[in-house]
C-alpha cells in the first residue's frame, strides 16, 4: 500500500512502483542512498545504517526490496544484477550504482561526495532564486541565449560540479516548450554532452547520443560550432580511456608521458595546462607515433574552440616549434 515517504519511519521497504515513484519524488531535494536487496526481510548494512543515519537528515536510507513481482521490471531497468546493491537516488533520477555496501573510509569518503553534491544544488539554487528576485538573466523569464551562457561558463570553471552548476541550464533550454531556435538547441545537446564526458565516470555512451542528437538537428552546414566541439571532445574522451587501460609511458619524460599528462588535464578541465603538456610532447619527439602530439593538439584546438584564452598563444608555440 502506497505511504507518504516524507512521514516514513527510518529506512522504508519499497516494494511496489508507486512507491518507488514516491522515493524518486522525494529524492528531488533530497539524496536517498537505497540499500537493494532479495527480499524486504533481509538486513539492511548496519555500518550504512549508522553512517546514514549520523548525518541528522540531510541523507535519506531505503530499502528496494529487489525480489519483489511489482518491481522485477524496475531492477532489470536498474541493471541491478547482484545483491546486494547501493543506489544513490537524487534530483528524481538514479545517479550512482554499486554492487554491496561501501564500507569504512570508502563509505565516509562516499556520504562526504553525496553530502557536497548536495550543497552544491543547494546553491545553485539559491543563485538562481537570487537572480530571478533582482531581475537578473538566469530567473524564470531568462532567454535560452542567457541559459546557454551560464552553463557553458560553469564548463569552463575546474571546480564546478557540472552535474549541479552546467548541466541544469542545458536542460532547461531543452525542456518541452521551450522558446529555443534549433541553433539554441543545438548548443544545449552539445553542452550536455560535454557534461556526461565530465562525469565520473566518464559517460561516452550518453555523450555520443547527445551528440548524434544535434548533429541530426541541424544539416552540417548550419550547426553552431559548439557541435562540432562536442564531437571533438567525445574523440578525445575515448582516446583518453583507452590509453587508460594500456600500459604505463616507458619515460616519465618522454613525448608519450606528456601526450597522456595532455588527455589527464584536458579531462580534470585544466585547459591551459593540457596545452602546455601536448607542446611539451612536440618539443621531446616531434615524430613520435606519427606525430601524434601534433594531431593532439589540433584536436584540443578543435574541442576547446577559437576564441578559449589559451588556444591562441598555444597555435602560436606550436608554429614556433614546428616551422623554427
Amino acid at each position: 500500500m502506497h505511504f507518504d515517504l516524507r512521514f516514513a519511519p527510518c529506512n522504508p521497504v519499497i516494494s511496489t512502483l508507486s512507491d518507488f515513484k514516491a522515493l524518486t519524488d522525494l529524492s528531488i531535494n533530497t539524496p536517498i542512498v537505497v540499500y537493494a536487496t532479495a527480499s524486504a526481510d533481509a538486513e539492511v548494512d548496519p555500518e550504512l545504517v549508522r553512517a546514514v543515519h549520523a548525518s541528522r537528515g540531510s541523507v535519506r536510507l531505503a530499502q528496494l526490496d529487489a525480489g519483489s513481482a511489482q518491481l522485477s521490471r524496475l531492477t532489470a531497468q536498474l541493471h541491478i544484477t547482484n545483491l546486494p546493491a547501493t543506489l544513490l537516488l537524487f534530483g528524481g533520477r538514479l545517479m550512482d550504482s554499486q554492487p554491496g555496501a561501501p564500507s569504512g573510509q570508502e563509505l565516509r569518503d562516499y556520504l562526504a561526495q553525496i553530502q557536497k553534491l548536495a550543497d552544491d544544488v543547494a546553491r545553485h539554487r539559491a543563485q538562481q532564486a537570487d537572480a530571478a528576485a533582482s531581475g537578473g538573466g538566469t530567473g524564470p523569464n531568462a532567454t535560452p541565449a542567457q541559459l546557454l551562457e551560464q552553463g557553458y561558463a560553469a564548463l569552463q570553471s575546474a571546480d564546478a560540479d557540472v552535474e549541479t552548476a552546467a548541466l541544469p541550464w542545458f536542460q532547461q533550454v531543452l525542456i518541452e516548450g521551450s522558446p529555443a531556435s534549433d541553433a539554441e538547441r543545438c548548443k544545449a545537446l552539445a553542452g550536455a554532452a560535454q557534461c556526461a564526458l565530465l562525469r565520473t565516470p566518464c559517460d561516452v555512451e550518453a555523450a555520443a547520443g547527445l551528440v548524434e542528437a544535434a548533429q541530426q538537428v541541424l544539416p552540417e552546414d548550419k550547426r553552431p560550432g559548439e557541435v562540432a566541439q562536442a564531437a571533438a571532445f567525445l574523440d578525445l574522451a575515448r582516446e583518453r580511456l583507452a590509453l587508460e587501460e594500456g600500459t604505463e609511458a616507458s619515460d616519465p619524460k618522454g613525448a608519450e608521458a606528456a601526450f597522456r599528462m595532455a588527455h589527464k588535464l584536458l579531462a580534470e578541465r585544466q585547459y591551459a595546462e593540457a596545452l602546455d603538456a601536448g607542446l611539451k610532447s612536440v618539443r621531446a619527439d616531434r615524430g613520435w607515433h606519427e606525430e601524434a602530439g601534433r594531431k593532439l593538439l589540433l584536436r584540443m584546438f578543435e574541442a576547446l574552440g577559437a576564441g578559449h584564452p589559451a588556444v591562441k598563444p598555444a597555435r602560436s608555440r606550436l608554429s614556433n616549434i614546428w616551422f623554427l
